[in-house]
């Protein structure tokens, strides 16, 4: 490296990974937030003590003087105006862009609307069920930076958001993948087509790409040895897809059948489609699947809060979808069940046009309770279309689910929505629902704290 003068922006996860990557090779490292984070700053000035820490704004002379300024995922450098706030040679690039840079190993890039935890997650299995040394990180539980302190694996396998990918300019990953597009984050972009336009970033300079060939407006961009992925029949030896014999489904690529469906303990087509990706990524970083890998990915039983098993009580099913937070991955949750179904649903749309979700209220949804600060919005669109309820709280709403529910049916939390009106974040809105369960519905007297 070394740097004479860095500004980090952010004080959060990643900006704390970023200072520590820094923090021997840079003379002067300044680290701003916005906010009045007076607990963060204490804790990274005990951590940090040469750190000079800003709140409550930017210092501008800092901007107009520094080396490199790296941005926080969750700082927009457009709000903040950041290109006209900086020095004439002063970088304007975030944490993935710098993990990119210094990587000695492959980097596996998986981004998309939804299930990039997931997928991210059985690609990590996989690799490493398989022999070889996988480290995952970035968008899901340690920060990318913060990998390099362990012993360099075989490949790096990264889940990125859009807000990583848009200050990201030379990765070069060996396998890119978009999974899916569905709109989100529309409060941050002046449009769908500036969001996904951030998640296209992924496939530049990648050696080979993974696309799923069921979505049609998903960034594409054909490499010579691109494979695709999705639930029809494999049209050639390229595609990972379904076989359907009878009654079985077999996860296969071209004819060549790989995996009972029905051995998977991810419940739900969707999370077909999620191992189907896993295994195109894992065939482009060539590797021949065994059945030590298979058995693997057949046990892992799901991340919480995505399309989680809570209940299965009086033969209702009962789903923590919270991590639903857009209507694509509402619309994929719903498909991925063929049992009739009671949905709650609502909470900050964030922006979104919720009309998609009209095609989805067939006669397999039987009744939607709504909740939340945009239940309304919800309201005007599924009105005359599906049976409408509403609930003053999550607790309401688990209480009519379960008041309606019969037996053979599925009840489903999956918003659609952010959960900030209500809850910190999605995590803690599955947890009250898993608390709300097992106390309303699995009558556990103990439901593991206040919901």
């Amino acid at each position: 490296m070394p740097y004479k003068k860095v500004a980090v922006i952010g004080f959060g996860i990643t900006g704390q990974s970023v200072i520590r990557y820094l923090g021997d090779s840079t003379s002067e490292l300044i680290a701003m937030d916005t906010r009045n984070l007076a607990v963060n700053a204490r804790q990274l000035k005990r951590s940090f003590p040469k750190v000079r820490l800003v709140t409550g704004g930017l210092d501008q002379h800092t901007l107009k003087t520094a080396d490199m300024v790296v941005v926080s995922p969750g700082v927009s450098i457009h709000a903040l105006e950041l290109a006209n706030k900086i020095g004439p040679q002063t970088e304007l690039l975030g944490d993935i862009e710098l993990f990119a840079r210094h990587a000695t190993a492959p980097i596996i890039a998986i981004t998309g609307s939804n299930g990039k935890s997931t997928v991210v997650t059985l690609v990590d299995i996989l690799i490493n069920a398989g022999g070889r040394t996988a480290l995952l990180g970035g968008n899901i539980g340690v920060p990318a930076l913060d990998l390099f302190q362990k012993p360099t694996p075989d490949v790096y396998v990264l889940e990125l958001s859009s807000f990583q990918l848009e200050t990201t300019d030379n990765l070069k990953a060996d396998v890119a993948v978009v999974l899916n597009l569905s709109e989100d984050h529309l409060d941050r972009y002046p449009s769908y087509v500036a969001y996904t336009d951030a998640k296209a970033r992924v496939y530049r300079h990648a050696r080979s790409e993974v696309i799923n060939r069921d979505e049609p407006g998903a960034p594409q961009i054909p490499l010579p040895n691109s494979v695709s992925f999705g639930l029809g029949v494999p049209r050639n030896g390229q595609e990972f897809g379904l076989i359907h014999e009878g009654e079985v489904d077999w996860l296969a690529q071209g004819d060549t059948k790989i995996l009972q469906a029905d051995r998977l303990a991810l419940k739900g087509r969707q999370n077909w489609l999620n191992v189907l990706a896993a295994l195109a990524v894992v065939s482009q970083y060539r590797m021949n699947i065994t059945s030590a890998m298979l058995d693997a990915i057949c046990a892992f039983e799901g991340l919480a809060h995505r399309c989680e098993q809570l209940a299965n009580k009086d033969g209702v099913l009962w789903i923590n979808d919270s991590k639903g937070t857009n209507v694509g991955a509402t619309l994929a949750a719903i498909a991925g069940f063929a049992q009739p179904k009671v949905l709650i649903m609502g909470g900050q749309a964030k922006g979104a046009d919720f009309s998609p979700l009209v095609a989805a209220m067939d006669e397999s949804v039987r009744e939607v309770i709504l909740i939340g600060e945009d239940a309304s919005e919800l309201e005007a669109v599924l009105k005359n279309k599906v049976a409408l309820s509403q609930a003053q709280n999550l607790e309401g709403a688990v209480l009519r689910a379960k008041e309606i529910s019969s037996s053979g049916e599925v009840v489903m939390l999956s918003p659609a929505c952010a959960s900030f009106d209500m809850f910190e974040n999605y995590r803690q809105r599955g947890e009250a629902f898993r608390q709300l369960v097992n106390l309303h519905v699995l009558e556990l007297c103990d439901s593991g704290g206040q919901a």
